[in-house]
């Protein structure tokens, strides 16, 4: 957990309500991402946002802004800014994302100045940055400038500019863009801006979670934030208060940019999220607040809460208020969901494959008449999970205070577009509204609007009705999402209890906002049970799939091809038969994978894997993990720290990673590779390819017919039993070919080459490196060192290649060439037949062993002793039998000074 030790961190009561934001904070602060302030200027120079300010990002188009402050009186976008991005820096407060990085830009004050089209420029500029904060809006009176309906109008052509800005941000992700509700105590309908798709509509809360009773309400909100008032001010005697902070900012505009800050935390934790996942976990992952589900409205809300007809949140449909939205803004459940996201769903929500589907009325007027219903139904056919709905409404009526607009859904929720406001105003033309809280509902079925004239003498007719469903497009793949509200419903609910998947589809059950221990098993009629408590159970349906929480869960497959999220926290995963696909996240995880062609990504800390039968990937990830494969073709990857990776039966490849590892192939042939570290490994039974890393590595290649490589580091290779060939790299290495018929080839490092038993081909390469061929009949080749040789025992053929080298063929017949330079050709007891085939005099050299010459010790004396001219050769007959044949060496008395006793 990481608290800040800023001084005013302590009163920052919005924390408090969002969520354990401290725990995010171990992982995300927003650093890499970039925010927007759409205000009245931001001051670059404050003490507590100047780490966090890019001037690089200031507005340059049509027109231009330094994004500063004009005057003392423009002290509202600094606040908004510390909100969101106040250091952690010992000073002040601190920000809900501490380490994004911020620009202003003075939309209200200098662009503005600058004219229309400038305006819309600055507002299409907002593609250039990752977030947009709107702390700022109009009074929502329903007047013409600020109606959706009319491209022209200035909601029309801002709310363009939003939809630049959606479309192109972010590489064609979307700029996020979040906007202040407005502090009215009005419909926030009555402001076009409040109601487009692509914007994030804040409603604000007091510090007990009930909403704030200036805040503005509708059916297009999509999320409730706290009001934050300890912030940032000017610096000096200017803005709020008369140093450099204050605790009087509020409103909407201090509610959005909590949001904000959520918002950049979820896009450091997943930064391929589309505008629209954000929207989505945003309404998924908000926390109840305020008044009870199934009971009355309380203190300034509009309203009581509904479920709309989703079915697949908490056991049941999304819960809405128009008063909060979805909720309050929970950064720890919205975090913890982005982490997953786009496991849960393939592909980003972006503008590009938004889906939009249309139904309209424009039959006979429909007659509004004194206290009457008047209402028009649409059938729909076709499929589209909505997440927005712009409904348009032409007609005609004098005093509008007489009516109320509504929304039917087709399973009977119902949607406050418009309740007895405007007074005497008349209605005469067409409005858009916007409809947030259908999120997640199939357009099918029937939906209805109805206008209610609630008063005698003012009547009207309606005249047209169109409903824009904007989503994705529907499919049998269900989320069903879990969060920490789910008991409160099921409460008033007991259907919830039942999580029920009956379409078919690859389906998914998201509890990855939760904290409390999970055990669940993916079968029909399974328990879902949270911190020892039974939730819910699986119905008749398969959920395939599951991604948990924080604590310690325990998930069960159940032969399905399941893909296994588990979050933070040690958990046990047996996944069973099937093509699993197993993500465990941080922490000590126990995953059992089962049967099948297994994917498993253990995660962070100290885990065990046992990929069981099947041709299973595993990666340990960092912590010191142990790694099974099991029976068949597996694929075992490690990385930091120190991890044991055993193949099992099939051919396995095995990667160590920077630790300290050990790796055993076990049986059948196997490729291992150890990486950085200083590791172990083994190659077991089976045909090996086995490369060490960059430390100083032992490698062990066991029975079968071994390929071996030592890279960088001080290595030790053993070939073990079979036909090996070895190969030394960089470092000083030792190796050894074992039993068999082996092919050492050292590095470029003074190596020690052993060819053990078995008829060897030894090579020392570079540096000067001691070889020895051991049992059997070797061939040994020094390299371009000084080297020494030793043929052992068997019928060697030696060659010492460049280099002052040392040769002694052992027993047997052996076959010798020094090579260039001078070399030594050393002889001991029962040396058999040996042939020097390069004796050069006055270079090469002879040294004997004493028993084999007498006791002798004078060169001229040994060589009048034994040696013989025989053809074109000299050949020495030593006492114990040992013959030294010098092919082509005919002047015994060039001899005499290269013959030496040891």
């Amino acid at each position: 957990m990481v608290a800040s030790t800023n001084p005013l961190y302590t009163q920052q009561w919005h924390f408090n309500l969002i969520g354990d934001i401290e725990a995010i904070w171990a992982d995300y602060t927003g650093s890499g991402v970039t925010v927007g302030v759409y205000d009245d200027g931001t001051e670059a120079a404050h003490e507590d946002l100047d780490g966090n300010y890019d001037s690089t990002l200031h507005y340059m188009g049509l027109g231009a802004d330094d994004g500063q402050p004009n005057s003392a009186a423009d002290g509202h976008g600094t606040s908004v800014a510390g909100i969101i991005a106040a250091e952690n820096n010992s000073l002040g407060g601190v920000g809900v994302a501490f380490n994004v990085t911020i620009a202003g830009v003075d939309l209200l004050n200098d662009v503005f100045a600058q004219g229309n089209d400038v305006n819309n420029d600055a507002l299409r500029f907002m593609e250039t940055f990752d977030i947009t904060n709107n702390s700022w809006g109009y009074t929502p009176t329903y007047e013409q400038f600020l109606n959706l309906s009319d491209p022209g109008s200035v909601a029309g052509q801002e709310g363009a500019a939003f939809a630049h800005a959606a479309e192109n941000g972010r590489g064609g992700l979307g700029t996020i863009i979040l906007k202040a509700a407005g502090n009215d105590t009005l419909n926030a309908q009555g402001e076009g801006h409040n109601s487009l798709h692509q914007v994030i509509t804040v409603a604000a809360a007091g510090q007990s979670g009930e909403i704030a009773n200036y805040s503005n309400w509708g059916a297009n909100l999509l999320i409730t934030a706290p009001a934050a008032s300890v912030t940032t001010d000017l610096e000096g005697s200017g803005g709020y208060s008369p140093d450099n902070y204050t605790d009087t900012f509020g409103g909407t505009s201090a509610a959005t940019p909590v949001v904000s800050g959520v918002v950049a935390l979820m896009l450091q934790a997943n930064p391929d999220l589309g505008w629209r996942d954000v929207q989505n976990i945003l309404a998924i992952s908000a926390a109840h607040t305020g008044s009870a589900y199934g009971g009355s409205g309380s203190g300034s809300e509009v309203g009581d809460w509904l479920a709309n007809g989703a079915g697949n949140w908490n056991g049941g449909g999304m819960s809405f208020h128009h008063s909060y939205g979805f909720g309050m803004v929970d950064a720890f459940a919205a975090v913890r969901m982005a982490e997953v996201w786009d496991l849960l769903y393939a592909d980003a929500a972006t503008s590009a494959n938004l889906e939009v589907l249309t139904a309209s009325y424009s039959g006979a007027p429909v007659a509004i008449t004194d206290n009457s219903t008047a209402s028009v139904t649409l059938s729909v056919t076709e499929g589209v999970i909505i997440e927005h709905i712009y409904v348009t409404i032409e007609g005609s009526h004098t005093y509008m205070g007489d009516l109320t607009i509504q929304l039917e859904s087709p399973t009977g929720e119902i949607f406050d577009l418009f309740l007895n406001e405007l007074g005497n105003n008349d209605l005469n033309g067409t409005w858009v509204f916007g409809v947030s809280g259908a999120l997640g509902v199939s357009s099918v079925g029937d939906w209805t609007i109805h206008i209610t004239d609630n008063a005698n003498f003012d009547e009207g007719s309606l005249t047209g009705v169109e409903l824009e469903f904007r989503g994705a497009d529907a499919t049998t793949d269900t989320v069903h999402h879990i969060t920490g509200d789910f008991t409160d419903y099921l409460a008033q609910e007991a259907g919830r209890g039942t999580i029920e998947d009956s379409d078919g589809g690859t389906d998914w059950l998201n509890m990855a906002a939760l904290t409390d221990a999970i055990a669940v098993t993916l079968a029909s009629g399974a328990a879902i049970t949270v911190g020892g408590t039974q939730w819910a159970s699986i119905g008749s349906g398969l959920i395939e799939n599951i991604a948990t929480g924080d604590g310690n869960d325990t998930v069960t497959g159940l032969g399905d091809d399941n893909h296994i999220v588990t979050g933070r926290g040690n958990d046990r995963i047996d996944a069973g038969a099937g093509d699993d696909t197993i993500d465990a996240a941080q922490d000590d995880d126990l995953v059992l994978a089962g049967a099948g062609n297994d994917s498993v990504d253990a995660g962070g800390g100290a885990d065990t894997v046992d990929g069981g039968a099947g041709n299973d990937s595993i990666f340990g990830d960092w912590g010191a993990d142990s790694l099974t494969g099991g029976a068949g073709n597996d694929t075992l990857i490690g990385d930091s720290a120190f991890d044991t990776l055993e193949g099992g039966d099939g051919n396995d490849s095995l990667v160590g990673g920077t630790g300290a590892d050990r790796l055993d192939g076990d049986g059948d042939n196997d490729t291992l590779l150890s990486n950085t570290g200083v590791d172990t490994v083994f190659g077991g039974a089976g045909d090996d390819w086995i490369s060490s890393g960059n430390g100083a590595d032992i490698i062990d290649g066991g029975e079968g017919d071994d390929f071996a490589i030592g890279r960088t580091g001080t290595d030790s290779i053993n070939g073990g039993a079979g036909n090996d060939s070895l190969y030394g790299s960089a470092g000083i290495d030792t190796i050894t070919g074992g039993t068999g018929d082996d092919y050492v080839s050292a590095g470029s490092a003074w190596d020690l080459v052993f060819g053990n038993s078995g008829n060897d081909t030894l090579e020392g390469n570079f540096g000067s490196d001691f070889v020895s061929g051991g049992e059997g009949n070797d061939s040994i080749l020094g390299g371009t060192g000084d080297d020494t040789l030793a043929g052992g025992d068997g019928s060697d053929t030696i060659l010492g290649n460049q280099g002052r080298d040392v040769i002694d063929g052992g027993t047997g017949n052996d076959l010798l060439r020094g090579g260039t330079l001078a070399d030594e050709f050393h002889f001991g007891v029962n040396g058999g037949t040996d042939t020097i085939q390069d004796f050069e005099n006055f270079q090469d050299a002879l040294h004997l062993d004493a028993s084999l010459v007498g006791g002798r010790t004078d060169g001229q004396d040994i060589v009048d002793t034994y040696a013989t001219v025989v053809g074109s050769d000299t050949v020495f007959t030593l006492d114990d039998g040992t013959t030294i044949i010098l092919e082509g060496e005919t002047d015994l008395t060039l001899l005499y000074d290269n013959v030496f006793v040891v």
